[in-house]
This record gives structure tokens, C-alpha cells and sequence, in this order.
């Protein structure tokens, strides 16, 4: 369970944030989206890639757009995301090979799925995160979501819901 945190309003997370606030905001959405990313491994059904590449973000203000552009990868400014992805992360053969991405015997989906993130940001309402998540699944199978997590009244932080932004 996630603790509630003093937060104020939506600012860019930083990992080398040097305020308190900061630090706290950083804090809190790095376990949003550890605790996020380790559900996805324990959910998973065939091996899972996680990148460190950040989701396109479709769909969002430009502010926000720009918050998610120039905030660092969850593995870059959390340290547990990037001890999940060290421990449990599947490697492609064929990232070392530039080859691409092994197949099912139909063609139709990739024999690992793919997870992109971005960390996620503190809302205008104060009172909820959201990130951007992308899975790739196979040559012609994708998709992108929005999550959000919000706090709830004993301060804790829970997932309150993941509204698809695209497919393919």
C-alpha cells in the first residue's frame, strides 16, 4: 500500500529533485509504478520486455505532453523499477542481433510482449497520478493506455482505473 504524501500541484517530477516536495512526488510516483509494473510481471502469461523507451503520449494537453517528455524513464529515477526490470525483464535475442522480434508459428503475435512507460505525474486535482502505458504484442498488436491512481481517503494509493488511449 502506497502512503499518503503532503503533495502540491502538478509539477514535473524530477529524479534529482533536491526539495522536499519534490522528492516526495518523485517518491511516491516511483511506487505507483513499481508496485504498477511488478502486478504486469505477475499477470504476465508469455515473457515480458520492459524498455526504456517512453510511451508516445496521445491525447494529452500540450503541458502534459511536454511534463512526459522531458521527465526521466521510471527506471532512470526509480530504483526499484530498475531493480524489477535487472530481475525479471526478458532480453529479446534479437535486440543484440538487430534482428526482429521472434514470432508465434502464425505470424500474429511476438513470443514476448513488450511493456513501455512513462513515470507517472501528479494530477491538477492533486489528488490522483497518471502515466502512459504501451504493450506490444505481436507485428500487427498494440495498444496504449492511461492509468490513473488515486488517493484514497485513509491516504493510501490505488489504481482506480486504465482507459485505453489507442489500438492496433
Amino acid at each position: 500500500m502506497i502512503k499518503h504524501l503532503a503533495l502540491s500541484s502538478l509539477v514535473l517530477l524530477v529524479a534529482c529533485a533536491n526539495t522536499g516536495a519534490q522528492d516526495e512526488r518523485r517518491d511516491v510516483a516511483c511506487a505507483i509504478i513499481t508496485e504498477f509494473i511488478a502486478e504486469e510481471f505477475d499477470q504476465a502469461s508469455k515473457p515480458l520486455f520492459v524498455t526504456s523507451e517512453k510511451p508516445l503520449v496521445p491525447r494529452e494537453s500540450n503541458a502534459r505532453a511536454t511534463a512526459y517528455k522531458v521527465a526521466p524513464h521510471p527506471i532512470e529515477a526509480c530504483p526499484e523499477v530498475a531493480k524489477i526490470r535487472r530481475e525479471k525483464s526478458y532480453t529479446p535475442p534479437y535486440l543484440a542481433l538487430g534482428e526482429p522480434p521472434e514470432t508465434s508459428t502464425d505470424g500474429l503475435f511476438y513470443l514476448c510482449d513488450t511493456l513501455s512507460i512513462s513515470l507517472p505525474l501528479l494530477d491538477d486535482d492533486e489528488e490522483s497520478y497518471k502515466f502512459e502505458v504501451v504493450r506490444v504484442c505481436g507485428p500487427l498488436c498494440a495498444g496504449g493506455n492511461t492509468v490513473t491512481y488515486r488517493r484514497q481517503s485513509d491516504g493510501t494509493w490505488r489504481k482506480d482505473r486504465e482507459e485505453p488511449s489507442w489500438i492496433s
